[in-house]
């Protein structure tokens, strides 16, 4: 090691305990301005209002996520839809309230199930939303795969007039039609309830508690740079 390494190295360990001692001495900013960081987000927090959030889960009948990911898209677009709100009032049995919001998502850990996510005032209004829109979901699965069903039976049954038994796709196209009118009246679509919502035990905002932790640490950090800056 040279002289002016030597020298370089006692330079910075000088300046790192001048820094230290500047510190030390200027405390008071730091604990000041942690203090005041603190109590702002604690109140700021604290006069919000409350949102709980409620997740009720669907699983579907097909397992690739691709198709999920398009089924999940279509549960978005009847959410959005206003024409769709007198069906999700219905189900929940009351006036769809002001504040509400409601998404479908694919599910992070679990092949094939969709999740309806409700946020609301109150943690029984969340689960009652979330439930209320999954039952209208699939309620309007359910009469779409009828609808469809329906007009596949009307299909291959203008495909059969005039055909002979004899002929070979008779007894396919019969057994289709059979099929077909049997689902037109039973079919359920592609998703049925994998775990209804409950009521959340605490509001996932207006959390003054972990509002306050997050001020203090940002607190620290302000103070300490404001100390340095001095």
């Amino acid at each position: 090691m040279d002289v002016n390494d030597f020298q370089e190295q006692h330079e910075n360990k000088a300046g790192e305990t001048m820094t230290l001692r500047e510190l030390a001495r200027l405390w008071w900013v730091i604990a000041l301005v942690a203090v005041v960081a603190t109590a702002a987000a604690y109140a700021f927090s604290a006069i919000q209002p409350q949102k709980y959030r409620a997740e009720a889960e669907l699983t579907s009948a097909y397992t690739d996520p691709a198709t999920v990911l398009g089924q999940v898209q279509q549960m978005n677009l009847l959410l959005a839809d206003s024409a769709n709100e007198a069906a999700f009032a219905s189900k929940l049995g009351q006036p769809l309230p002001a504040g509400r919001s409601v998404s479908a998502s694919s599910s992070a850990g679990l092949v094939g199930v969709a999740v309806i996510t409700a946020e609301a005032s109150t943690a029984s209004l969340a689960a009652r939303l979330a439930n209320a829109y999954a039952a209208a979901i699939m309620s309007a699965q359910a009469r779409s795969a009828r609808s469809q069903a329906k007009h596949e039976a009307t299909r291959i049954s203008a495909q059969l007039v005039g055909l002979s038994h004899a002929d070979p796709t008779y007894k396919g196209l019969a057994q289709s039609l059979a099929d077909n009118k049997v689902a037109a009246k039973t079919a359920t679509g592609a998703f049925r309830i994998l775990s209804p919502a409950v009521p959340p035990a605490r509001p996932y905002t207006s959390r003054p508690a972990r509002a306050a932790l997050i001020g203090l640490v940002l607190g620290l950090f302000v103070g300490v740079g404001l100390a340095r800056a001095r």
